[in-house]
């Protein structure tokens, strides 16, 4: 069977609307893809990492510290403090080394945190810069910092996550300092 000759119209037509038509597929293509994957952005569920909170009472192991000052205004230096607390089911080991940074009582801290747990896992955190404030004697402070994850061991050897420290001190620098931490890892 012989096909019909296709009129001079016709083919002006198809060559003038053809292409438009492809590019008119390919946008529907990608809309159609763009959707679908909003589609499961949207549909996709984010969990949240558990909170485990660790209570712990530290005291200074170690430390060395400097008064500098006209008046003996600005201390610093670094303290290491150690203690063990509970995660509600578990006691956990605490290493803090801690550098400070007062002008009247009151500055900056920061440094490293390592929890070490029963089974002799630990996560170590960064603690950034966090703040202390105090009374200029540095009696009756309280400190925040936030806190990453920095690596684990163990079970924890592929954790991440982030967190918060609060404490309280009553006693001068180098007292035992009442520590809450609220971690959020996974």
């Amino acid at each position: 069977m012989r096909t019909p000759p296709v009129s001079r119209s016709l083919r002006t037509f198809a060559a003038f609307v053809l292409p438009f038509l492809a590019v008119g597929s390919l946008i529907v293509v990608t809309s159609c893809s763009s959707a679908s994957s909003t589609s499961n952005a949207t549909t996709s569920t984010t969990v949240s990492a558990p909170t485990q909170t660790i209570t712990v009472l530290a005291t200074s192991s170690e430390k060395v510290l400097h008064t500098a000052g006209a008046s003996g205004e600005h201390i610093y230096g670094w303290n290491r403090l150690v203690g063990d607390g509970t995660n509600g089911t578990d006691t956990v080991n605490l290493e803090m080394l801690a550098t400070v940074n007062y002008t009247n009582g009151s500055g900056s801290i920061a440094g490293v945190i390592t929890f070490t747990y029963p089974d002799g896992s630990t996560i170590g955190f960064d603690m950034g810069k966090g703040t202390a404030v105090a009374a200029s004697d540095t009696t009756d402070a309280t400190f925040h910092s936030d806190l990453v994850v920095i690596a684990g061991t163990g079970k924890y050897a592929t954790v991440t996550g982030t967190g918060t420290f609060d404490g309280s001190r009553k006693d001068a620098l180098g007292g035992a300092v009442e520590m809450t931490f609220a971690l959020r890892i996974a």
